[in-house]
């Protein structure tokens, strides 16, 4: 009997998908997340997709934003620091990237943290394949 007490009290555990290059993401709050590894660092994503897999479209675009992510990474934080002031000559960490809208894929986002201070994500909204705005998440 306790186990069946128990068990309406176990969080199922979260649904995953598995790709070949990607590695296995799993879903929360209606998004996939993964992580990959590129040049020693690891770097967390976010896909849009159904309950049961990832867009696959997205997930063509995470691989080609992760054979130029050096190149965007520096584009994002250029364009950030253009855009906000405040953040001088703070060091810019890499959060996450996100690709949210499957009828926009080439919409996507950058996350970054400002001297490791995590209480403010830092954004970059890319449109078309372009930074098109900055703001920040609390």
């Amino acid at each position: 009997m306790f186990s069946r007490l128990k068990s309406l009290f176990t969080k199922p555990p979260p649904k995953e998908f598995r790709d070949s290059e990607l590695g296995v993401l799993t879903l929360d709050c209606n998004l996939w997340g993964g992580t990959a590894q590129r040049e020693g660092r690891v770097l967390r994503f976010s896909v849009a997709g159904t309950e049961t897999a990832p867009d696959s479209g997205l997930l063509g675009r995470v691989r080609s934003l992760l054979a130029r992510f050096p190149d965007m990474e520096r584009s994002a934080i250029e364009f950030l620091r253009s855009r906000e002031s405040e953040l001088g000559q703070s060091q810019l960490e890499f959060y996450a990237f996100d690709f949210l809208w499957e009828d926009k894929p080439d919409d996507f986002t950058f996350e970054f943290l400002a001297g490791g201070d995590d209480s403010r994500v830092w954004r970059v909204e890319f449109v078309a394949g372009q930074p098109s705005q900055t703001g920040f998440d609390d």
